[in-house]
């Protein structure tokens, strides 16, 4: 065997051309929810839908034979106690206001007879309501300031309006599901003071009403098909 005729060839790499983009991984950056702001932050710590809130819940039953005992919560008891509790903190508001309203003939007789009512506003604050501009801007903050330090009543409208966007959330029968009510539009729906004005036993109609009349439309309707 020559050796000498063996002649060794150097094998060179070759570069293969691709396309422009091919066999290229893109990275495509996560999706990032928007920051809330701060009323926004607020509207959710102040009330969010909880999807069955009774679950987990137990109420006291008792009758002739069964003294009490405790059993599981259902969907239509939680409403009815909701309804009961609602009814409740209304008597308190009807029974705070009227005796604000007697006793701003004293202090600011100025303000007496002029037009105006009360709301909770998107800071969680009980918000004057001034109707056809009533009221000064001074007026308003006086006023503001008289409501939101009668605790008592500036607690009552805060676990009412709580309860009211809980019932339109579940309460389907009346409401349909067809209805968003929260902290943020709050205030452009209910008018408490005329909710309170009215001197019958059940002031329940006169919100119901004024869900159906001022409050957001949902875009799909929500129904609770589970009791």
């Amino acid at each position: 065997m020559n050796i000498n005729s063996v002649t060794s060839s150097t094998v060179k790499p070759q570069t293969v051309s691709r396309p422009n983009g091919a066999g290229v991984e893109k990275t495509v950056p996560p999706k990032t929810e928007p920051a809330m702001s701060a009323k926004e932050a607020l509207a959710k710590a102040f009330y969010t839908r909880e999807e069955e809130p009774w679950v987990g819940k137990f109420y006291i039953y008792g009758d002739d034979f069964i003294k009490s005992e405790l059993r599981p919560m259902t969907k239509d008891i939680y409403l009815r106690d909701l309804d009961s509790s609602a009814y409740i903190h209304l008597t308190q508001q009807q029974c705070y206001y009227d005796t604000f309203r007697k006793e701003l003939v004293e202090l600011r007789p100025d303000l007496a007879n002029k037009g105006f009512s009360y709301t909770l506003g998107d800071d969680a604050q009980v918000k004057v309501i001034a109707y056809e501009n009533s009221l000064s801007e001074d007026d308003i903050k006086w006023l503001t300031k008289a409501l939101n330090g009668m605790d008592s009543f500036k607690e009552s409208v805060q676990s009412h309006a709580r309860i009211m966007m809980t019932l339109v959330d579940h309460d389907t029968e009346t409401f349909g599901g067809k209805y968003n009510l929260n902290l943020l539009n709050f205030q452009d729906t209910i008018d408490y003071g005329k909710i309170v004005a009215i001197r019958k036993n059940d002031l329940s109609d006169e919100w119901i009403k004024q869900i159906h009349q001022n409050a957001e439309k949902r875009e799909t309707h929500m129904i609770d098909i589970k009791a």
